[in-house]
């Protein structure tokens, strides 16, 4: 089986190329996820949405037309978020991949004429 070629530069090309392949796929999260944020923000009611014939149910369908407001509210802002999150993973992968990669370089330049 042998040892594990750590110096190999097809190691080293792998790890990053893993990690900026992952970076992919969180763009793809983020693109997928600003369209679901598009749609639902476009899924708004008006109280007349819940009302009622019998005049005595008014309050409730303003209780329950203030309560689908709060909630549509709450979840278009975790949508918008969710896409820059996912945003956010993709760059600290695509940086980390980077940084990696420099790494690899820096010790493989200090290391020459040591083996």
């Amino acid at each position: 089986m042998g040892d594990f070629p750590w110096m190999d530069e097809e190691t080293v090309e792998a790890a990053s190329e893993a990690m900026r392949e992952e970076a992919k796929k969180w763009d793809e999260f983020s693109d997928a996820m600003a369209k679901t944020h598009a749609q639902f923000a476009q899924l708004t009611l008006t109280p007349g949405a819940f009302s009622v014939v019998d005049p005595a149910a008014v309050p409730a369908a303003l209780s329950l037309a203030d309560s689908y407001a709060r909630m549509h509210e709450r979840l278009t802002k975790l949508f918008g978020e969710a896409v820059e999150e996912f945003d956010r993973m993709a760059r600290a992968l695509r940086v980390s991949a980077d940084k990696y990669d420099d790494s690899d370089r820096g010790a493989a330049g200090r290391m020459k004429g040591v083996w």
